[in-house]
């Protein structure tokens, strides 16, 4: 699936690793651009710009393929070094930085959000926030976005690179099965453990398609 998303950032499914704190290492960021989106490591993450660089580093030996940085730029109690690390990420050749935050809810839907940035904005742009599988996908690309910014679905995930461990497999679902953010399913639980190297991705974006597909059909 080609979109702006993916010709811009050289990747091969539309789809973008949310930046989460403490959890985009190394392991889960390459396992993310291996199997065709967009990894993205988590800059505050590290400790300090150095450990920063180290990462990157790593990463680079997991994969050969695109991955970003995350930046929060937010109001802290303790104080952050942001040119450092800003100077780490532009002197480790990373081309491609994230640095939005969580923002505070507003109670403004996708539904509202999408299609006004659609009419609104000539750059491309990523939809973010409860987005779990191709059916989610498909309805972003529907309302004028060029793919989609997914965080918590990755969590439930198992690589070589990304072991998921049982126990933390069912404090996840317990907690993702309350989270308004995830929308796919009643029940996370009952989602598949995904492993990274399976296809699962592609497989993601070939619902999205099938969907499209099937519902342009029934309206000609």
């Amino acid at each position: 699936m080609k979109t702006r998303v993916t010709q811009m950032l050289g990747i091969e499914h539309p789809i973008v690793q949310g930046g989460m704190q403490w959890v985009g290492r190394a392991e889960l960021a390459a396992a993310v651009s291996n199997a065709g989106a967009l990894g993205t490591l988590t800059a505050l993450t590290q400790s300090d710009p150095e450990a920063l660089r180290a990462e990157i580093a790593r990463c680079r030996n997991m994969t050969d393929k695109p991955f970003a940085l995350n930046l929060t730029i937010l109001p802290t109690i303790k104080s952050v070094p942001y040119d450092e690390y800003v100077d780490a990420i532009v002197a480790s050749g990373v081309r491609i930085v994230e640095t939005a935050g969580h923002p505070c809810e507003d109670d403004v839907t996708n539904l509202i959000l999408l299609p006004l940035a659609a009419r609104r904005l000539s750059i491309p742009f990523l939809a973010s926030g409860g987005f779990a599988d191709g059916r989610g996908l498909a309805a972003a690309l529907a309302m004028g976005a060029d793919g989609i910014n997914m965080g918590t679905r990755f969590l439930v995930t198992r690589s070589r690179f990304w072991p998921l461990r049982r126990s933390r497999g069912r404090r996840i679902s317990r907690t993702l099965s309350r989270s308004s953010r995830v929308c796919a399913a009643e029940n996370f639980s009952s989602l598949e453990i995904w492993n990274m190297e399976s296809g699962l991705l592609a497989r993601l974006v070939a619902e999205a398609e099938a969907i499209i597909r099937d519902r342009l059909n029934s309206l000609l």
